[in-house]
């Protein structure tokens, strides 16, 4: 008689404990393959937990109106420690002493810190002048070395590419004082499609808008003896100044030349015209560094009437 615990059992087939052993293997299989997918998503968890706590320094072109920058930012979300930037070829300006400073700052010395979204911002010349200059690279090759607080390495391999001809046909970004002229341009359109009551208000303001402007004038204005050409200083923002010619004369040959000296933060917004019309202004940037004078000294020459003009002016 056949035992009831062999009953199933077939000539040739594998006896209890072979098939005990082949369950065995295979649960140990499953527990590697799901072993191995485990270890997987914590690696792809880790790197994307790094990639994200990571910094993140790019090297790139900056513009305030036509004023030509080169920025240095970390947009990752940890602080970078001990910036190298690599350069082919080397950065340049127009004026020699402003290539020392770019070699100085960003060649030959590294930035020891960065905090996460920061810039650190080096000027270079205006727009119009460096495209114009002969000899000077119109794209540059950049890879910036950098570490965390780990002391972990990045940016190997992460190439940056400037191209000034890209920015070439772009619309100049807007500086302080157009976003106000915008402003009051608006205010303006919106208060004239105000009522009958409120317009006639505003007339009166605008006389005594007027009124204090030319008050301003008079005791703001400062110009020559015995000149006809009289300047007041605006400040739209708290890095633009705005020149304006006050006077009922042109300012024939404008000139303007900066007396602070090395490391000014005066710099054109863009070229002021030739001969300066009455009520007609240009603008300056006052881009301070840490090493330079907040104040500057500018003297600006002019003839009026046949005859030499100047004036020294301080800004602030």
């Amino acid at each position: 008689m056949i035992s009831a615990s062999a009953w199933w059992q077939i000539d040739g087939w594998p006896t209890t404990a072979e098939w005990q052993a082949v369950w065995a293997f295979v649960t140990v299989l499953v527990a590697v393959v799901a072993a191995w997918v485990a270890i997987r998503q914590l690696n792809a968890h880790y790197e994307a937990q790094r990639e994200q706590s990571r910094p993140y320094v790019v090297v790139d072109f900056g513009f305030r109106h036509l004023l030509l920058m080169i920025e240095v930012k970390n947009i990752g979300a940890t602080p970078a420690f001990d910036i190298k930037i690599n350069w082919e070829p080397m950065p340049q300006a127009p004026e020699d002493r402003q290539t020392q400073i770019l070699k100085r700052c960003l060649v030959d010395s590294s930035i020891p810190f960065l905090a996460p979204g920061r810039v650190i911002e080096y000027r270079v010349s205006l727009s119009p002048d460096y495209l114009s200059h002969e000899g000077l690279p119109h794209r540059y090759v950049v890879t910036a070395e950098y570490g965390d607080s780990t002391g972990q390495k990045f940016g190997d391999g992460e190439t940056m590419v400037l191209d000034i001809d890209q920015w070439s046909e772009s619309l100049a970004p807007k500086d302080g004082f157009q976003r106000v002229t915008e402003a009051i341009g608006q205010q303006k359109s919106e208060i004239k499609s105000m009522s009958t009551a409120v317009d006639r208000i505003s007339k009166e303001i605008g006389v005594l808008h007027d009124s204090v402007r030319d008050a301003v004038k008079h005791f703001a204005a400062v110009g020559a003896k015995d000149s006809r050409v009289k300047w007041l200083v605006e400040h739209p923002s708290t890095d633009i100044v705005r020149i304006i010619n006050v006077g009922d004369v042109i300012a024939e040959g404008l000139a303007i030349k900066d007396l602070t000296g090395e490391n000014s933060a005066f710099h054109l917004c863009d070229r002021p015209p030739r001969d300066l019309h009455p009520s007609e202004s240009f603008a300056a940037f006052l881009a301070a560094s840490l090493e330079s004078p907040r104040s500057v000294q500018v003297r600006l020459s002019w003839t009026e009437e046949g005859q030499s003009k100047e004036e020294t002016l301080w800004l602030k």
